[in-house]
């Protein structure tokens, strides 16, 4: 099981290692950001091969596996040590140790790359040698129905022939938790997809909910580029038993870096007519257009979708936080 998991990892380290050096700030300092004890489980596993014949066994394996999972079972100095459980489809199991040294990068060749250092930034290396393998992105994504920042490193390089191997790895930023690996192989002559998997995390002691999980409305919920304005307006609405007309609007803050625009309207309405109230606020068009940037970059100045998260305190200083969708068309040309 171990060797035939091994093979899919190997792939994407031997094409990190085919990237070009990037000369970076170093040292960096390396914390672990997990304990001894904390649980973190994987599923959605996804597991494809276009040809009918010759699928790889640790293919197949994804797609007979419900899920795996992680037991931290000690720390020495930078190394953790963990017991890995995976769990079939068919009611078996099968458990095997994995370790990783988040400085050296000691056993990142056994499996997937389950730790980092907590609280990189983008640019750093990912280990203390810069073996070419970097955050190329911090970003929100929502994980276990909570928006957490992640570090990003991604992607591609011909590993076969006319074969294109790219990948994306993202890390929860604080505790460098990874919460989901994707692999993809595709013919750069049809583009059609030869191999994928994917898998992310769906459950863990570490992020248990926080604070007041708030629902977010973003109005327009389709941002042309091209088109301009003043403003992009958020509804906030909170769950049963708290008011949204508790909150400081001060703290609000969208993807912890802009704050509510003080000067516009706001205003607490039932906007959505649901019967619950929702405070309306405006963030400045020219500081959201500048964030979702690198979100377009990213995605090669093509159309994308991109989540944005809002944030903010109670007056009694509980926290809320929700995140929404919007669309983005980039500019043509």
């Amino acid at each position: 099981m171990k060797i035939i998991l091994t093979c899919a990892i190997c792939l994407t380290l031997i094409a990190i290692l085919l990237q070009p050096s990037h000369t970076l700030a170093d040292p960096v300092e390396r914390t672990v950001g997990v304990e001894v004890g904390d649980r973190i489980k994987y599923g959605n596993l996804i597991g494809f091969w276009a040809p009918p014949v010759g699928m790889p066994d640790w293919v197949a394996i994804m797609n007979e596996s419900q899920s795996f999972e992680i037991l931290v079972e000690s720390i020495s100095g930078t190394k953790i040590t963990c017991q890995e459980t995976w769990s079939f489809k068919n009611g078996t199991e099968i458990v095997f140790p994995y370790y990783i040294d988040i400085v050296t990068a000691e056993g990142a060749w056994q499996m997937q790359v389950l730790f980092i250092s907590a609280n990189l930034q983008k640019g750093d290396s990912i280990f203390a040698n810069p073996w070419g393998w970097y955050i190329k992105e911090t970003l929100w994504r929502t994980y276990l129905g909570v928006a957490m920042e992640v570090n990003q490193e991604s992607g591609s390089i011909e590993i076969w022939p006319n074969v294109e191997h790219s990948f994306n790895y993202y890390w929860e930023k604080t505790t460098g938790v990874l919460c989901e690996h994707q692999e993809a192989f595709v013919n750069k002559t049809s583009g059609d997809t030869i191999m994928f998997y994917s898998y992310e995390i769906v459950d863990s002691n570490i992020f248990p909910p926080t604070g007041v999980r708030a629902t977010i409305y973003f109005d327009p919920d389709t941002l042309s580029l091209k088109s301009n304005g003043e403003w992009i307006t958020a509804y906030i609405e909170l769950p049963e038993g708290y008011n949204v007309g508790d909150i400081d609007i001060a703290t609000i803050m969208l993807n912890n870096t802009i704050s509510a625009d003080l000067t516009a309207p706001i205003e607490i309405d039932d906007y959505d007519m649901d019967g619950i109230s929702d405070l309306m606020v405006k963030f400045r068009r020219a500081e959201v257009t500048s964030l979702i940037h690198e979100a377009l970059r990213n995605n090669g100045w093509r159309s994308c979708n991109v989540m944005l998260s809002v944030a903010g305190k109670l007056l009694d200083r509980t926290l809320f936080e929700g995140s929404d969708t919007i669309k983005v068309i980039a500019r043509a040309g």
